[in-house]
This record gives C-alpha cells, sequence and structure tokens, in this order.
C-alpha cells in the first residue's frame, strides 16, 4: 500500500483493485463494480481477458468466462462470500443484501 494509508472507502478503485490482484484469474483481469454500500460489494470479473494475448492472435477464440462475485468487508480487505454466473442474485448467499444484486443481468 507504500506509505499513505488505504482510502477509507472500502468501495475505492484502490481496494477493488486489491481484491481482484489476490483472486485466482489472470493478472490482466479487472474488476467491474456493479453495486457497493459498505460492508458489501458485488461486482464482474473475467477469469482471463488475455486467454488470446495482449494482442490477439489470429484464430484465437477469446470466449472467456465472467463471474459475479459477492463480497463482504472484513476489516482487513474484501472476503469472498460466493461466486456465479447467473442474472441477478443467484448464487449469492442468504446473508448478501438482495437491493444491491436484484435485477443486474448475468455477467459477460
Amino acid at each position: 500500500m507504500g506509505c499513505d494509508p488505504p482510502p477509507a472507502d472500502h468501495c475505492d478503485p484502490f481496494w477493488i483493485r486489491l481484491t481482484v490482484q489476490g483472486m485466482d484469474v489472470s493478472r490482466h483481469s479487472t474488476g467491474h463494480k456493479e453495486a457497493c454500500a459498505d460492508p458489501w460489494l458485488v461486482m464482474t470479473v473475467p477469469d482471463d481477458p488475455a486467454v488470446c494475448g495482449a494482442v490477439p492472435r489470429g484464430g484465437c477464440d477469446a470466449t472467456t468466462t465472467t463471474r459475479r462475485y459477492f463480497l463482504r468487508f472484513t476489516g482487513e480487505g474484501w472476503d469472498t462470500l460466493a461466486r456465479a454466473t447467473g442474472p441477478g442474485c443467484a448464487g449469492a448467499p442468504a446473508e448478501f443484501p438482495r437491493r444491491l444484486c436484484e435485477g443486474l443481468p448475468a455477467p459477460g
């Protein structure tokens, strides 16, 4: 985190980037925040957005799976509660606030 303290706003892009860096996804993946109301976050992350390389090779199929992640801030950082590929709150744990995911289209 360097010399500066992390942002107090846990929905800040800094925390999103830090969280994605700790996930089992490609180092090229970026998180897209869909909704955030501390301590809850719902975001989508592609498994491997650079499957065909930084400059896509001819004939390479760049289709990749994008998943929706349901997270809770624990004081140390965002903790993944569940991930899913369906629309809305499909796959969200029971304690996750439905107002943050209802009506969201399937990721991807």
